[in-house]
């Protein structure tokens, strides 16, 4: 069940940033479109960008990638 999250929160987070950049370009129709939309725009894509470096986190830790200089334990 976790996978199935993670995978959904991944294409959220990629839908978000195409459906943020797609709505800022076309953000004309209106004075509050034109400065709301950015200002969204940018939460929205920071949001996928931290999901994004959640995930890669969790990716290096199931790896088992260690950090230049670490020791091995064992």
């Amino acid at each position: 069940m976790t996978d199935h999250l993670k995978q959904a929160g991944d294409v959220g987070a990629t839908a978000i940033g195409v459906v943020s950049l797609t709505s800022h370009m076309i953000s004309t129709a209106s004075q509050w479109a034109q400065v709301l939309t950015p200002i969204a725009s940018l939460v929205l894509t920071c949001m996928g960008i931290v999901w994004w470096c959640i995930r890669f986190g969790e990716w290096r830790q199931a790896t088992g990638e260690r950090r230049v200089g670490e020791e091995d334990a064992s």
